[in-house]
């Protein structure tokens, strides 16, 4: 079956799903750090170094760097948030059915052998169903191309 490009694209990103939370949790971790490390070297005293001195120059080093880390971390930030919640939002259009398969297939990793055993269906009905539940986010969050 030659997938669309959109539901290819979507069945990719159900497989880094369950990464997600953690790299958001993460993210937000250093961006807290970063903000406290900021913080404290606003508030160092400025008269204790000179303009264009070493620890000038080490002190605006530091906070450029951290600023710069800052800008790239919050842009990914935004880009991770935005791709967990559009993920969220394609899987509350699933019945119960096909949130399970999804579930068992990308979440949990399972091969379709596995999931054919556990819930006593065959690999033909399990392929249709997934690819339909795939196909009904996509169509739901992009709009049907057809």
């Amino acid at each position: 079956m030659n997938k669309d490009i959109f539901v290819a694209a979507f069945e990719k990103k159900l497989y880094h799903y369950s990464h997600k939370e953690e790299t958001i949790q993460n993210i937000s971790e250093r961006l807290e750090y970063i903000e406290s490390e900021l913080t404290n070297i606003g508030s160092s005293n400025p008269t204790s170094y000179s303009s264009g001195s070493s620890d000038y120059n080490v002190v605006e080093n530091k906070r450029l760097n951290l600023l710069s880390e800052q800008i790239a971390l919050s842009q990914q930030l935004k880009k991770v948030e935005y791709e967990y919640l559009e993920i969220k939002k394609g899987l509350s259009y699933l019945n119960k059915e096909e949130l399970e398969l999804i579930d068992l297939k990308y979440f949990k990793k399972w091969d379709v052998e596995k999931i054919e055993k556990h819930k006593f269906i065959s690999r033909s009905v399990i392929y249709d169903k997934l690819n339909k539940a795939l196909l009904k986010m996509t169509e739901r969050l992009v709009g049907n191309r057809r």
